[in-house]
C-alpha cells in the first residue's frame, strides 16, 4: 500500500459533529490522582554519568500528550534557583524569542479555527515535564511561583474517529481530525543546569480529508 495521503478540507461547513455519541474521556484533565505510569527521565547531559537517567511518575494521559503539569519527584528547589539566577541577571526568557515555528502561524492556526466541526479540547498549560524531539522525557523549567515556559494548548477529542457523520466528499475519501504543531525550545533541567531542547506542542485540531 501506498502512504496515506491527507488533504484540508476546505469547505468545513459541510462537517458536521455527531451528536449522540457519549463524552469521550477528556486528557487534559488529569491530575495528582490520575492512573500513573514510570517514564525514564533525563537527568543528565552524559550517557556516562550514573544520574543519566531517573524514573519518575507522571499520570497516564501525559504520555499521549508528551507534556505533564505534575510529575512526582520534580526538582522544584533547583528550578527556583535557576530562575531566581536567570532574573539576577537579566537572562529571563521572553517566550516567543523561543519559538521555532514562528508565532504568525500559531496565531493562524488559532483564528482559523471558525466553523471547525472537530471536537476539541483546549487548556493553557504549564509544563513541568515534556518529551522533546528526540523521544526523551526531560523536566522542564518552570516553578509554582514563576513560569518560563506556557502555552494554550488544543488537542482533538479522544473516542471519535472520524467524529464526523456527514460530509460532502468524493468517492475514494472520508473526514477525519488532526492535530497541528508548533515546534518550540524549552530550558531543561540537566546536572542542576539549564540546556535547550526542541519541543512540539499541539495548537490546534483540524478537519481534514484522507484517502481510503
Amino acid at each position: 500500500m501506498g502512504a496515506l495521503k491527507v488533504f484540508p478540507i476546505l469547505l468545513i461547513s459541510f462537517c458536521t459533529l455527531h451528536t449522540s455519541m457519549s463524552l469521550p474521556k477528556r486528557l487534559l484533565d488529569y491530575n495528582e490522582t490520575s492512573e500513573m505510569v514510570t517514564v525514564p527521565v533525563v537527568t543528565s547531559a552524559s550517557s556516562l554519568s550514573p544520574n543519566y537517567t531517573t524514573y519518575v511518575d507522571i499520570p497516564k494521559e501525559c504520555v499521549k500528550l508528551g507534556f505533564c503539569e505534575y510529575a512526582k519527584t520534580y526538582p522544584k528547589e533547583i528550578a527556583q534557583n535557576l530562575i531566581n539566577k536567570m532574573k539576577a541577571t537579566g537572562l529571563f526568557p521572553d517566550r516567543n524569542a523561543l519559538l521555532i515555528t514562528p508565532l504568525s502561524l500559531d496565531t493562524e492556526l488559532k483564528a482559523n479555527k471558525g466553523d471547525n466541526p472537530c471536537s476539541t479540547e483546549e487548556k493553557p498549560v504549564k509544563p513541568f515535564i515534556a518529551r522533546d524531539t528526540n523521544g526523551d522525557w526531560i523536566f522542564i523549567l518552570n516553578s509554582d511561583e514563576d513560569t518560563v515556559h506556557a502555552y494554550d494548548v488544543e488537542i482533538c477529542a479522544e473516542g471519535e474517529n472520524p467524529p464526523l457523520n456527514k460530509i460532502m466528499l468524493e468517492t475514494g475519501y472520508e473526514a477525519t481530525c488532526i492535530e497541528k504543531y508548533i515546534y518550540v525550545k524549552m530550558f531543561g533541567i540537566l546536572d542542576e543546569n539549564l540546556k535547550e531542547n526542541t519541543f512540539r506542542i499541539s495548537v490546534a485540531c483540524s478537519c481534514v480529508a484522507v484517502t481510503e
